[in-house]
């Protein structure tokens, strides 16, 4: 054999098993992707805001169009008290958790798989604190205001720092999304606290602030000019209304960087445990959920590559488990 044919040979053999090697890759996918299509659905309670559970699952559903995808949203306290009523009461009506607070996963993980086998689940750089819940992506906290009725001189002014929350300027002018509705915000009060003081918290309770369960209310108030701005919010509370027209824009001060951490997990013992599985594969995948997430204003937790979808090295994620006496003083010099 010349010198081309041995080369030509050894490049076959190569690519014989690069295709050998793709090939069982891709059957392994293929496995799961047609056992998730035999079970045809999914059903996931959220958190999330309604513009991002759309995005999504209509991503999904493009990129899988055998598997039908139905989903309830609710305030994170509400979703877990649901969803322990229904294992309380032998109810099966769900495969998949996503909200914006780790309590139930960390409190109680027994009620939802390991995961330590999803494609990808290494890659994550926001680490979730057992083996049976992920965070695909994580949401700075920020000021939604509103254009018409403040200036950016006026929050370089009067809100430059996080310490701008206490400003008299505020008062009256400002939605707080509720810290009794998801530790997430509590823990941003928290963490407000710790490195402020209790000041902080106290001249919030003087601007007489609104409190809203979430920030897609507050935000939607401000859009409809009740209120000047409204904080801790994500860019996705706002993505209906802005997309609509909405005289909104954001504001991130200086000081602690605070985010909401999204989280999921596959329930113990899902109805559709291969769709389960597919879904949370996607999810975290660079092509599927991460992509969607970094073009909604989220920060997905598998780097990328995108310098507008990069998390900060500052992030400071939620704390999601607070003990009592921490939480009931929070929200007392909060005034709540």
């Amino acid at each position: 054999m010349n010198h081309m044919k041995r080369i030509a040979a050894a490049l076959g053999c190569v690519g014989a098993l690069a295709l050998s090697t793709v090939g069982q890759s891709h059957a392994q996918s293929a496995e799961l992707i047609e056992a998730a299509k035999q079970e045809g659905r999914i059903v996931f309670y959220s958190s999330t805001p309604d513009a991002t559970n759309e995005a999504l699952v209509k991503a999904f559903k493009e990129a899988y169009p055998g598997i039908d995808v139905q989903w309830i949203r609710m305030v994170s306290s509400a979703l877990f008290a649901r969803f322990t009523g229904e294992v309380e009461s032998g109810v099966n009506n769900v495969d998949f958790l996503i909200s914006g607070s780790q309590e139930l996963y960390q409190k109680q993980p027994e009620l939802f798989q390991v995961i330590t086998d999803i494609e990808g689940l290494d890659k994550a750089t926001v680490k979730a604190k057992n083996d049976h819940y992920m965070v695909p992506s994580a949401t700075p906290h920020l000021i939604t205001y509103n254009t018409d009725l403040v200036s950016k001189e006026d929050l370089e002014k009067h809100f430059a720092t996080w310490e701008g929350a206490a400003d008299p300027f505020w008062k009256g002018k400002t939605a707080l999304t509720d810290p009794r509705a998801t530790t997430n915000v509590l823990s941003f009060f928290k963490l407000l606290d710790e490195t402020y003081g209790d000041k902080i918290l106290e001249g919030i309770a003087a601007q007489q602030p609104s409190y809203f369960d979430s920030g897609t209310p507050a935000t939607q108030q401000v859009a409809a000019g009740a209120f000047a701005l409204a904080y801790p919010t994500g860019k996705t509370h706002s993505a209906q209304v802005r997309a609509q027209g909405a005289p909104l824009a954001f504001h991130q001060p200086a000081g602690p960087a605070h985010g909401l951490e999204t989280a999921f997990a596959i329930v113990k013992e899902p109805k559709n445990p291969n769709a389960a599985k597919l879904f949370a594969t996607w999810l975290i995948s660079p092509e599927g959920g991460q992509k969607i997430y970094c073009s909604i204003g989220n920060f997905p937790a598998v780097p990328s590559d995108n310098p507008d979808c990069q998390l900060s090295p500052e992030h400071v994620g939620s704390v999601d488990v607070i003990e009592p006496d921490v939480s009931a003083r929070v929200l007392k010099l909060l005034g709540l």
